[in-house]
């Protein structure tokens, strides 16, 4: 019984983490699409008919395509997480290893933003002298690093 309630927990957080990013990023790059003051965005009907308030068919599709980055992303950054040996010494949710910090909720502690995390796996003395941690710099491509960042801070 415990470890079904770990594992629904863990997809809670995992599910709220992707929420969070989706409607992040469906905010991003809106300057082109934003509504005149005064107006209202498209819907699929006009008011008063059923259906009214909904998003328009459009919208829903984006909305879409960012769940499926998002996803893509999440599972990018695991992978390079996994391919890189980061479990022999961290853990998340009580699997992996445990000569380095626990990083289930890493995504949530002050401070811990993408390009924070990215700037940690590149060159973890450059926030912490005294770590034992190997820099990743040059081994992990910008691009997986991103991803691993972003997946990184997804835990929360």
């Amino acid at each position: 019984m415990v470890m079904r309630t770990v594992v629904t927990k863990n997809y809670f957080y995992a599910v709220a983490a992707a929420s969070t990013i989706v409607l992040s990023i469906a905010g991003c790059n809106k300057s082109s699409e934003t509504a005149p003051t005064g107006s209202t965005p498209a819907t699929s009907t006009g008011a008063g008919s059923p259906g009214a308030g909904q998003p328009a068919a459009s919208d829903q599709g984006s909305s879409a395509a960012a769940k499926t980055q998002i996803n893509t992303v999440s599972t990018t950054g695991k992978a390079v997480f996994d391919s890189n040996g980061c479990m022999r010494c961290h853990a998340i949710s009580g699997q992996g290893g445990d000569s380095a910090p626990e990083l289930t909720h890493v995504g949530a502690e002050a401070g811990h933003t993408r390009a924070w995390l990215a700037a940690h796996v590149k060159n973890p003395k450059t926030h912490n002298p005294r770590s034992t941690m190997p820099a990743f710099e040059g081994q992990i491509s910008e691009k997986d690093l991103q991803a691993l960042a972003a997946y990184l801070s997804s835990l929360k």
